[in-house]
């Protein structure tokens, strides 16, 4: 699995899970090889995962592909994430804790 791989399959996984009462704008930062940037819009029952940057999203997630790929495979604790900086989040933290539940389910 790759980071591009999780998130090609990150709309899917929100679909699956029916979250209809996500709304915002999250973009993602991740560095490194294999990295890039991605954004996901969320707007109830519409999620639309592409690539690339937005102006003003409501959450900017910060971290590595390397991470990315362990929170997806369930071999890091996204908690634990947080808390040792290896994933750093800026914008409304209230979405973005409100979200933390919800990624783990999703990436």
């Amino acid at each position: 699995m790759t980071c591009a791989d999780v998130f090609q399959n990150m709309d899917k996984r929100f679909q699956e899970l029916g979250l209809r009462d996500v709304y915002g704008v999250f973009q993602f930062d991740i560095s490194g090889p294999g990295g890039g940037r991605w954004h996901a819009q969320c707007q109830g029952d519409s999620v639309r995962v592409q690539p690339g940057t937005v102006d003003r999203p409501d959450v900017t997630i910060l971290t590595s592909a390397e991470n990315v790929v362990k929170l997806a495979s369930g071999k890091m604790n996204p908690t634990l994430a947080l808390l040792t900086r290896k994933v750093r989040l800026k914008g409304n933290l209230v979405l973005a804790a409100r979200m933390q539940g919800l990624l783990q389910k999703v990436i």
